[in-house]
């Protein structure tokens, strides 16, 4: 059975959308990356084998989703999004911070998605939080995403521009960010070490250095060990800018250099 949520912009939604009509393309972005954890095996395999993704960069997106949209959207109109939806994020986050590491591989495979218990939990609460945000936003059905928003919706999936610059505003917000925020970008710069592709791997630098090690260092810990070379030497990447912050600012020519130092280039 494919999930179809239905609501409309109206009430205090249309006067936030008359007021900042960006705000509510945010909520979308994250609702986005909702209906893809709520939706089931089937649709969830064939959105990641459409547009080149892993199954667990479902997990990443909604990380990076959630840090970037609820920070954003309640530091500009504080109450929009509800206490529950908070709350439910918080769960599903949480679930699926159960579900990662290199142990529970096997969740995040096309048999994984169709048969391990936790996805139940995590389509459950994907849904309920869902049905949340169903007045301030319409929101289509998987299969509805391409065919009704194909602009918008091919700059979110296919480009990372809006990711980069997203990640750039992040850093330069860090200062002023809450505790809990920083906490949720420095969990999303490590499920970035484990990500397949490449794509804005300087902002995730940029982005860790200003995080700092406090936080950072125990979390790469893990991910500097990984059995996976590619994986190993990025959180060794970023350990070691870390270690020298008077380094200029990260750049994809100092990650080569870095690299050929350890003789892998």
């Amino acid at each position: 059975m494919h999930l179809i949520y239905v609501g409309e912009l109206e009430g205090r939604a249309m006067t936030y959308a008359q007021e900042e009509p960006g705000v509510l393309t945010r909520v979308l972005r994250l609702a986005e990356t909702l209906v893809m954890l709520a939706a089931i095996a089937e649709e969830q395999v064939a959105w990641c084998r459409r547009h080149g993704w892993c199954e667990d960069e479902l997990a990443l997106d909604f990380d990076w989703a959630r840090g970037w949209v609820v920070w954003s959207v309640d530091e500009q109109f504080p109450g929009l999004l509800s206490p529950r939806f908070h709350d439910l994020l918080e769960r599903v986050d949480d679930r699926l911070a159960m579900m990662s590491g290199e142990v529970n591989a096997a969740k995040w495979t096309p048999s994984g998605l169709a048969t391990d218990p936790d996805w139940v939990d995590v389509r459950c609460l994907a849904r309920q939080a869902l049905a949340e945000i169903t007045g301030l936003v319409r929101i289509p059905s998987p299969e509805e995403w391409e065919s009704r928003y194909p602009y918008e919706w091919m700059a979110a999936a296919k480009s990372w521009g809006m990711k980069g610059a997203a990640l750039q505003d992040l850093t330069m917000a860090l200062p002023y960010l809450p505790a809990e925020v920083i906490d949720q970008l420095a969990r999303l710069v490590c499920l970035a070490v484990r990500r397949e592709h490449r794509c804005e791997d300087v902002r995730y630098a940029v982005l860790a250095r200003a995080i700092g090690g406090v936080r950072l260092r125990p979390l790469l810990a893990g991910p500097a060990d990984d059995p996976i070379e590619i994986f190993r030497l990025r959180a060794r990447y970023l350990l070691w800018l870390l270690d020298h912050p008077d380094l200029p600012k990260p750049k994809k020519s100092q990650w080569m250099a870095w690299l050929k130092d350890q003789g892998k280039y």
